[in-house]
């Protein structure tokens, strides 16, 4: 009997202890797992969406910075990057990022999909696109208002339409600039928030 009762016992002691271990690894590998994505995170961060918000800044004041009529139409080189999108938010899993997120004193999982989604918003008011949009609706008036043998330059020199249209194109630059800096503030301080979480403690 006492036999019996030794094995049992042994039986339960080794099971609790293949449970433990078994835990044990699977709460270390979730760790591990945690620390590459908050790395990565953090890379995704600095090397791409801090980056090129920077670089969207540098276009607005670019055309900021424009003091003749003809600088709004000479042809510029644009660097964009197909990567700076909410679709980059997709590489994480959700779990993941929740749970990283659940450590951050100043932002929340909700400002996180907010952030990323905000990307797509400013690239939609990209200073390339805001040029575009401004570019299409002075081409079409010139076509429909011009006077006969007049170039685009001289119709500009006396068009009211031309003034109040490029006066509302540096509002629109001039506030998409401002609206990119505030996400470049919001994304330093989940970079911050990521650092100083227990995942990336050695």
């Amino acid at each position: 009997m006492i036999g019996y009762e030794q094995i049992l016992l042994s039986s339960i002691g080794g099971s609790a202890m293949t449970l433990f271990i078994n835990g044990f690894i699977k709460s270390y590998n979730r760790t591990q797992k945690l620390k590459r994505t908050s790395k990565i995170f953090i890379q995704f961060i600095d090397e791409i969406i801090i980056k090129y918000l920077n670089k969207n800044i540098q276009g607005y004041i670019e055309i900021l910075n424009m003091e003749t009529d003809e600088e709004y139409f000479q042809a510029r080189t644009v660097t964009l990057s197909p990567m700076l999108n909410k679709n980059i938010f997709d590489f994480f899993e959700k779990e993941d990022l929740i749970k990283i997120s659940s450590e951050f004193k100043d932002k929340s999982i909700v400002d996180i999909y907010h952030a990323f989604y905000e990307i797509d918003f400013l690239q939609e008011n990209s200073h390339w696109n805001i040029m575009n949009d401004f570019h299409s609706k002075l081409n079409k008036h010139y076509d429909k208002h011009k006077k006969e043998n007049e170039s685009l330059f001289d119709h500009i020199i006396w068009c009211q339409y031309y003034q109040r249209s490029k006066l509302e194109l540096r509002q629109e630059l001039e506030m998409q600039k401002l609206h990119c800096e505030e996400l470049i503030k919001d994304f330093e301080i989940i970079k911050r928030e990521i650092l100083q979480s227990d995942f990336l403690e050695d």
